[in-house]
């Protein structure tokens, strides 16, 4: 008790020591700082209130210093408003003179602007009048046009039609020369075979040389016939010219003998040419007005022939001059048609039109309302009747209480100076935004302080929490600024992104080891028999949680071990399936016991040694049998002597035969009789044991490989032990 109270006495003690500092702060009306005692036993003042207290200090200062400032600003201010009131009082006398100019100057200048406005009405209504004019004129030129359009339309539709006639020609050209190919390849042409384009080429010059060439023929047979014409003309005038010449000569014999001719032309005729006399003159003469007649109509036929031709030479003439023109024509028509093409582009469309006179409208009332605009801004009470009588009273109030109606006397340079550096304050082009703006203003500083304090107090929490992991020497050296204050924020964002992953990983974790159906200690299982089942633990705790999955952990790898050891020993025992490894091994367990208790009866039966080999036994067997077949009455001795034997087990064991282990008795090496008496031990013992093996196999055969193993070797080993318990003297003599 007196440690205590003087422990206390202590602390109250020490407590008083700062009593002075807590008094002093609640004078200031700033919080009292709480304390706390440190490991050595000292009260020292707490950190985070030691950390408020100096923050509500240093804001009370500011605000402090901030008052300071506002009532050092305002004497300043007073010092000049009175300053500036005692100059314009001395110069409101040379203003008032002043004033009474500016009016008389304001009356003349009014004058001016009337008179400017109703020249500017006159002027605007003259361009409501041009514009108008202009509207007519454009739509005049408008009809102009559409007629031309038709006209052109027109012009177009004939150069059409002749255009569509050169392309029927065409059409027609390209069906004599595909019917041409067809009596030719006997087969329409394909479109997309080059050799039938280039045959239908080819068919088409042809065709149009062969034309050409008709063109010749007749204009040659045209040319033959002609000359034929004259070249009878000229026969028949060499004709009359020889037979005038005939008539004028008299008729002669002419003998055509040579000197010394008669003999040469003994025995011939003499050659004579008779003149044709007067007879045949006459046929010759009507020969020659049959020929004049022939040659008269021959004559004429050439002359209507010739005649017929020129005509044909002239109208092909004059259908060449007519194609050459409409060639012309139709270049010209072409030509025009692009022009006439280009300048209806050029020209606005009805819709454009249509659009300009809507335009035209627009601006006309813009005109209007810009007049009226114009002649209302020049009175000031043509405004206000647009403005409420509640807002005209306040602004005429505020307008008292401000003082601003002095304001009406400055001069024209310094009040738009005065604006002038409004707008470049607030960036600003337009004057009618000022208002809006300097409302804007208004509001954010009025919202200053309380963005202040809550800055202040983020900022103070951030650094307060942000140096909470610090240590003290860096704690106390540490810095905070504010543009810190973002990323710490961020920073905590994220963390508390990572905190909430990591509590969903938890519960979906603590979940799935909730699903377990096998209990947590099952790596603990001992190899005894008297372990019991525990049920499965629910982890509710991290630490509980953490150990199961190390437990897990732990079972996979004793499982990947155990199945490791299982593949082998079923490859090994030529299993399929880990399944059948166990049921394998009990089968093998069992033969190998089964052929353990048959070489030590066959021993036993053939007076071998107990370390005898098995080749040695059944070389033994084979001699046996070999001698049974050499000496049959020995053989039956020995059946008689196996019946007895086997009569006394049947007597033992029932009729079922039993597989046992055999074993003699150590009797002395001189008394063979003795030795040949069988002590046959654990019959019954062995025999149900191989029963319960099977049986075993067969369940294990159906359990699942948790129970499989600890059970097989409990079994195991319980089988070892029953059979080395059975006859533990037969042990010591295969030891």
């Amino acid at each position: 008790m007196r440690r205590d109270d003087v422990s206390e006495g202590v602390s109250e003690k020490e407590e008083g020591d700062w009593n002075g500092l807590n008094d002093l702060l609640r004078k200031n009306g700033l919080p009292a700082v709480r304390f706390r005692r440190v490991g050595s036993g000292e009260v020292l003042p707490d950190r985070d209130s030691l950390f408020s207290a100096i923050h509500d200090f240093g804001v009370q200062l500011e605000r402090k210093n901030e008052t300071i400032e506002d009532l050092v600003l305002a004497s300043k201010r007073n010092s000049r408003l009175q300053s500036r009131r005692d100059g314009e009082l001395q110069t409101n006398e040379k203003k008032n003179e002043d004033t009474q100019r500016a009016l008389e100057k304001a009356k003349a200048e009014i004058q001016r602007l009337k008179a400017l406005q109703k020249t500017e009405s006159e002027s605007a209504e003259l361009l409501s009048k041009k514009l108008k004019s202009s509207c007519i004129r454009l739509q005049q030129q408008l009809k102009v046009s559409e007629h031309r359009v038709k006209a052109k339309e027109v012009i177009v539709e004939r150069m059409q039609t002749k255009l569509q006639q050169q392309v029927d020609k065409e059409n027609m050209n390209k069906t004599r020369d595909r019917r041409a190919f067809r009596n030719l390849q006997d087969r329409d042409p394909r479109r997309a075979n080059p050799r039938d384009i280039q045959a239908l080429e080819t068919i088409g010059v042809y065709e149009a040389q062969r034309e050409q060439m008709q063109e010749e023929t007749d204009h040659l047979k045209s040319q033959v016939a002609a000359l034929n014409s004259e070249l009878r003309d000229k026969d028949n005038l060499i004709a009359r010219q020889s037979s005038a010449a005939l008539r004028s000569e008299p008729p002669v014999w002419d003998e055509c003998l040579d000197e010394g001719g008669a003999e040469r032309a003994s025995g011939s005729q003499s050659h004579f040419r008779y003149r044709p006399a007067s007879s045949s003159v006459a046929s010759d003469e009507m020969m020659l007005e049959q020929l004049e007649a022939a040659r008269r109509e021959q004559e004429v036929a050439a002359a209507k022939l010739r005649h017929r031709e020129a005509v044909m030479i002239k109208k092909v003439a004059m259908i060449e001059q007519e194609l050459l023109a409409a060639r012309e024509t139709i270049g010209e028509l072409k030509e025009e048609n692009a022009n006439l093409t280009l300048e209806a582009e050029s020209r606005p469309s009805i819709r454009d039109y249509r659009l300009s006179q809507r335009r035209i409208h627009q601006l006309e009332r813009q005109v209007a309302e810009n007049k009226l605009a114009l002649e209302e801004a020049s009175d000031l009470n043509e405004l206000r009747k647009y403005m409420g009588t509640k807002e005209l009273v306040e602004r005429d109030r505020l307008n008292h209480r401000l003082h601003l109606n002095r304001l009406n006397t400055l001069p024209r340079e310094t009040t738009l100076e005065v604006v002038k550096h409004v707008c470049r304050v607030l960036h600003l082009t337009d004057i009618t935004l000022i208002a809006p703006s300097l409302d804007k203003l208004c509001s954010v500083v009025a919202a200053v302080p309380r963005m202040e304090k809550f800055i202040r107090d983020v900022c103070g929490f951030v650094f307060l929490h942000v140096n909470d992991n610090a240590e003290t020497k860096d704690a106390g050296s540490a810095r905070f600024e504010l543009e810190q204050v973002l990323p710490t924020l961020q920073q905590w964002m994220m963390e508390r992104r990572k905190l909430h992953a990591l509590e969903g990983f938890k519960a979906s974790i603590i979940t799935e080891l909730c699903k377990r159906t096998v209990g947590p200690g099952i790596l603990n299982d001992t190899e005894d028999g008297n372990e019991t089942e525990s049920p499965p633990s629910h982890p509710t705790t991290l630490s509980r949680a953490v150990h199961i999955v190390s437990e897990l952990v732990e079972l996979e790898k004793s499982v990947i071990h155990h199945r490791e050891i299982y593949t082998q020993a079923a490859a090994e025992v030529e299993v399929k399936s880990i399944e059948g490894v166990l049921p394998k091994i009990n089968e093998t367990y069992l033969f190998v016991n089964e052929m353990r208790n048959f070489l030590h009866a066959v021993r036993d039966l053939l007076y071998l040694e107990k370390d005898t080999s098995l080749v040695h036994c059944l070389n033994a067997i084979r001699e046996r049998l070999q001698d049974n077949a050499s000496n049959p009455a020995h053989a039956q001795q020995s059946d008689k002597h196996d019946g007895a034997g086997t009569n006394q087990e049947n007597v033992y064991g029932g009729n079922t035969p039993n597989f046992v282990v055999e074993r003699r008795r150590s009797q002395p090496s001189g008394n063979v009789a003795a030795n040949a008496e069988a002590n046959l031990v654990g019959v019954r013992q062995v025999r149900e044991m191989s029963v319960l093996v099977r049986e075993l196999k067969r369940e294990l055969g159906a359990a699942t490989m948790e129970e499989i193993l600890p059970r097989t070797k409990r079994l195991m080993e319980l089988l070892s032990l029953s059979i080395h318990n059975a006859d533990p003297e037969d042990d010591e003599e295969y030891e």
